[in-house]
């Protein structure tokens, strides 16, 4: 997966592990029932935009090469929900892209 496009900017990314409980707070008002999701979930934490037209593309950007089953943006935390298709995929993004950067400068 080539990252370089997606690290440009100002923000770093902090990936967190989702919890049952946490997927359940944000997933369930919008209609997520897939009770195995909580391991194919990682947040995006700590973005200061809350442009989503603009958080959706530099989510995409950054996991590219990833297959993505949903992308949800929380305004109110400022996070990022990100749900794999493959839960070897959020590990690997989870070990790969903590701490890099993302947003244009």
């Amino acid at each position: 997966v080539d990252l370089q496009g997606a690290m440009i900017g100002s923000q770093k990314v902090r990936l967190s592990p989702t919890t049952d409980q946490e997927l359940e707070q944000i997933a369930g008002s919008q209609g997520l029932v897939d009770p195995d999701a909580a391991s194919r979930s990682l947040f995006v934490k700590g973005l200061k935009q809350v442009d989503p037209a603009s958080i959706n593309r530099q989510m995409r950007e950054l996991f590219e090469g990833y297959s993505l089953e949903r992308l949800s943006y929380d305004s109110d935390r400022k996070t990022v929900l990100i749900i794999f298709a493959f839960e070897k995929q959020a590990q690997v993004a989870h070990r790969q892209l903590n701490g890099f950067y993302v947003g244009r400068s």
